[in-house]
């Protein structure tokens, strides 16, 4: 595992499971359920080489350890990118799975072809294919122009 492992809490657990592997490839390694087999307490699936963790949205019942799911809190303010060798057919992918674009793949000035959409649990994913070199000014002049 690495030294940073993402943890998504979501509002059903083992369908975001089912989710992921379907829309990113995920490969489910282990999924520990409530004895009710009702909620997901500690799922672990792979993308693209990288462990992440999946829990249900348990509200306040784990008092001040509560961890909330985007929907719960509205929203949320990460994103979670990842290198891919298409990122145009892992857009696609997982919005053809139910997720919402939010930003169609497109050659950014950076260098990379680069999108995001929204998964149907809250979270933010972005889709990056490095595609050439730029150099530094360069990337700073046209960030500039983009944002002036």
């Amino acid at each position: 595992m690495s030294n940073l492992i993402p943890h998504l809490v979501v509002h059903d657990g083992a369908a975001a499971l089912d989710f992921y592997a379907q829309a990113l490839g995920a490969q489910i390694v282990d999924r520990h359920t409530t004895p009710d087999g009702a909620k997901v307490v500690h799922g672990v699936m792979l993308i693209e080489g990288a462990t992440v963790f999946v829990c249900d949205d348990f509200g306040d019942m784990m008092g001040p350890c509560a961890s909330r799911s985007p929907e719960a809190l509205r929203g949320t303010s990460v994103t979670l990118t990842l290198s891919v060798p298409d990122a145009d057919a892992s857009h696609r992918r997982l919005v053809a799975a139910g997720g919402t674009s939010t930003m169609e793949v497109a050659e950014q000035f950076w260098g990379s072809r680069y999108g995001k959409a929204v998964d149907p649990f809250g979270h933010e994913w972005a889709f990056n294919t490095h595609v050439r070199e730029v150099a530094p000014d360069e990337v700073k002049a046209a960030s500039d122009r983009h944002f002036a």
